[in-house]
């Protein structure tokens, strides 16, 4: 009886320390599928903007839940890279491609990605052309069943929780970087502003729309080239931050130092590929942070000793829309008769520059003195009260 007794209180043992172990193993293997299960909630709750570092081009990554759209992709040659980067992010389908214009250096890549993805809908421009790129991408839609969509301008899409509403392009013109789809993305209280290419002309006609452009994240146009990015449409959109996405040293003399000049003087941070590679915002619906710290204000300055023939169409085809015929007429009298300071002071609630602080249509705390020719490279017009 004894030795059965003892038995017993063995096996009992034995039974006891055995559920502890195997309670604790359940226990930490309940905490890790919370931790995952956490994780895949948080994500969820995020939008996610890649602008991927494709050098001289345009390619742009959202991710909201577990919806995904790719927004241009890059040169022909970024094709691999652009398709790997989307891989790496766990993406499977892409709910929407949108090709903003039929520029290589946003299109390249597209054909690539709509082979080696499942796609939702495709988005670009009512514009033709005859080129390889282009032809490649028809190609490789027709194989996969898919239809090209012109989307209009306040018509809007769902992706996950977001929300994006092109605003652009209003028609088809002569110049392809206008015909840029553009699209606003609004994730609870935050907004994105993607521009493609385009240039002052459609610009102004998102003004005159009256459409609602502000946005917390702006994705300057062409690159930071001073066609794109006017003063009057900056501070429509009023960002807190800046990407720009361009090659490093490139041929095209991107980003312009007068753009970036505006940039800084309305202390809205910049980040740009060529100096931080891929960034990343990560935005909560509340706030917005990015994966890198933010980038320099310098850009490409035009020296005295280089002759206009070495000049990229870029630089010597200029579009300022915020000016009228009338205030050039006035601008080139002024040009004549400078002021004998050559100061001036601006705001960054206005784009007028004035003779004096206290001008009535402007406040004078807000007031800042630059150069008459700093304010001009920013894009600033002359007030007509202050300069009669």
């Amino acid at each position: 009886m004894k030795r059965g007794s003892k038995l017993s209180s063995l096996l009992l043992a034995i039974f006891m320390v055995s559920s502890i172990f195997l309670g604790g193993c359940a226990t930490k293997d309940k905490s890790v599928s919370i931790n995952k299960n956490a994780e895949h909630s948080n994500a969820a709750k995020e939008l996610k903007v890649h602008y991927i570092n494709v050098g001289q081009g345009d390619s742009i990554l959202i991710q909201q839940g577990d919806k995904s759209m790719l927004i241009d992709a890059g040169n022909n040659g970024d094709s691999e890279l652009v398709k790997s980067y989307i891989e790496k992010q766990g993406v499977t389908t892409l709910d929407y491609v949108i090709g903003t214009h039929l520029h290589e250096d946003h299109i390249g890549g597209l054909d690539y990605v709509i082979n080696s993805f499942k796609i939702g809908n495709i988005f670009m421009p009512k514009k033709t052309a005859t080129t390889k790129t282009l032809e490649s991408i028809l190609n490789a839609v027709k194989n996969k069943g898919l239809t090209i969509k012109q989307p209009q301008v306040n018509e809007s899409f769902q992706l996950g929780n977001a929300k994006f509403t092109v605003l652009a392009p209003k028609q088809i013109y002569d110049n392809e970087n206008d015909c840029s789809i553009v699209i606003k993305l609004t994730y609870e209280k935050n907004s994105f502003l993607f521009t493609g290419d385009a240039e002052g002309t459609s610009e102004m006609d998102m003004i005159k729309g009256r459409l609602d452009l502000k946005a917390d994240v702006l994705k300057v146009g062409y690159h930071g080239s001073k066609t794109s990015t006017a003063a009057n449409f900056l501070r429509k959109v009023n960002p807190k931050y800046a990407v720009i996405s361009v090659g490093k040293n490139n041929k095209y003399r991107h980003p312009n130092q007068g753009v970036m000049n505006t940039l800084k003087y309305k202390d809205i941070k910049v980040y740009r590929t060529d100096e931080n590679g891929t960034v990343v915002a990560i935005s909560n619906g509340k706030d917005i942070k990015f994966n890198c710290n933010p980038g320099s204000y310098t850009g490409y300055t035009i020296k005295a000793n280089n002759s206009s023939k070495q000049q990229d169409r870029n630089d010597t085809t200029v579009v300022i829309p915020t000016i009228s015929k009338k205030d050039t007429l006035e601008n080139k009298s002024e040009e004549t008769k400078p002021t004998p300071k050559a100061m001036v002071w601006v705001s960054k609630s206005s784009d007028k520059y004035h003779s004096k602080p206290k001008c009535r249509n402007m406040k004078p705390k807000k007031a800042k003195k630059i150069s008459l020719k700093n304010a001009k490279k920013q894009k600033y017009t002359r007030c007509r009260k202050c300069f009669k």
